[in-house]
């Protein structure tokens, strides 16, 4: 199983490199995107944009490294419905329920798509299809408050 759903959207960045995409100094630079492992610290790889803007490096590496076979929606259901439940239910609770795709990430990841070829160009196109999540940490969010 590569996800139920996204947690946080592929191809939204982690955090900045040192430097920025436009060369100027990324003014929150966490040294732990400056590790070894992280993206844009590579020769040939571009630096790393502000968290949560969209990387399309980033995207189309884990475009490139997916192992998505056939239909995306329709595997994420099937894998809930075969899914141990921590606690004994009577039937499926995600039967029948619609999931959130949001049309934001699909928007983006259409630019991505565009410059895509290929498997990479196939992938992506499957993965604006699987929904998301969102981690609330407050019930204020769910009301609006304190939101951006």
């Amino acid at each position: 199983i590569d996800a139920y759903f996204w947690l946080k959207p592929p191809g939204e960045s982690d955090g900045c490199s040192q430097i920025l995409p436009d060369g100027s100094e990324c003014p929150r630079y966490d040294a732990d995107c400056g590790s070894q492992d992280s993206l844009g610290t590579r020769a040939g790889e571009p630096p790393a944009p502000e968290a949560g803007q969209w990387f399309d490096f980033q995207v189309k590496m884990l475009a490139e490294n997916a192992k998505m076979t056939g239909s995306v929606v329709p595997r994420v259901l099937k894998a809930l419905s075969e899914t141990p439940m921590v606690h004994t239910m009577s039937s499926n609770p995600f039967e029948g329920r619609k999931f959130y795709v949001n049309p934001s990430y699909a928007e983006q990841a259409k630019v991505s798509i565009e410059s895509a070829e290929g498997q990479v160009k196939t992938t992506l196109e499957q993965m604006i299809q699987v929904p998301s999540a969102y981690w609330l940490d407050t019930k204020s969010k769910i009301r609006e408050e304190g939101t951006k």
